[in-house]
């Protein structure tokens, strides 16, 4: 693994990746003919197992792979943690789970036979008024 930590400059707060990245501030690294993002593989390298969830910064450095400063979290995790840091730029939306999703498409979709509703009646409306005699 000396290739990889070739890569890293370790300094008293976070380790940063210095080779090549996905962007937006994510490292990458191929082992055995595949990409992975920096953060996820150091996390394998330290536990000896790929992560199971998400991995996320303490330390809201995308280029940090010092193993402290990573943790597993969820997607909706991430979310509040970029939010609470002022780098959110998604709606939680994207992160809610099968339930809320689910409460949200019902209610859209009374909402438009709602308004579908409203929108006939006025037809049916005009048309008795404007009935010529």
């Amino acid at each position: 693994m000396k290739r990889f930590w070739d890569k890293v400059k370790k300094t008293d707060g976070c380790w940063e990746w210095q080779a090549s990245g996905r962007g937006r501030g994510y490292g990458c690294f191929k082992f055995k003919g595949k990409v992975y993002d920096s953060h996820r593989f150091i996390w394998f390298l330290t536990f000896g197992k790929w992560p199971s969830k998400w991995i996320l910064h303490t330390c809201n450095n995308r280029g940090c792979v010092r193993p402290n400063h990573l943790y597993e979290g969820t997607p909706l995790q991430n979310y509040w943690d970029m939010r609470k840091n002022g780098n959110a730029h998604i709606t939680p939306r994207k992160y809610a789970n099968k339930e809320e999703k689910n409460k949200a498409y019902r209610k859209r979709k009374l909402e438009y036979w709602h308004r579908r509703g409203n929108y006939l009646r006025e037809i049916r409306r005009s048309k008795l008024v404007n009935i010529p005699v």
